[in-house]
């Protein structure tokens, strides 16, 4: 989880022309900082999240349907892109 974010109140005004305010809503919202730096040591790329360095797992996912003959079945990506999320797999590049 990466530490627990802290939350804002956020209240948005609807206001009409003349200053009337005709809603209103107030909301709990959190903001996570996401960086991408070279580590000298490792010298190679490290992912933070809030300055605290992550490990991501990832793989590569080339389709499976390469003349993209079903490029309109929804389910058929949806299948095989959750085939990575089962196998532990945070991020996925797409070829």
């Amino acid at each position: 989880s990466f530490g627990t974010p802290y939350l804002y109140s956020l209240t948005i005004n609807a206001t009409l022309p003349g200053g009337n305010v005709s809603d209103t809503t107030t909301l709990r919202v959190g903001f996570r900082e996401f960086s991408k730096v070279v580590d000298p040591e490792l010298e190679g790329p490290v992912l933070k999240v809030n300055e605290q360095k992550i490990f991501v797992r990832g793989g590569n996912w080339i389709t499976t349907d390469q003349f993209l003959r079903f490029a309109t079945d929804a389910q058929r990506y949806y299948t095989e892109v959750a085939y990575h999320v089962d196998m532990g797999l945070d991020m996925l590049r797409v070829w």
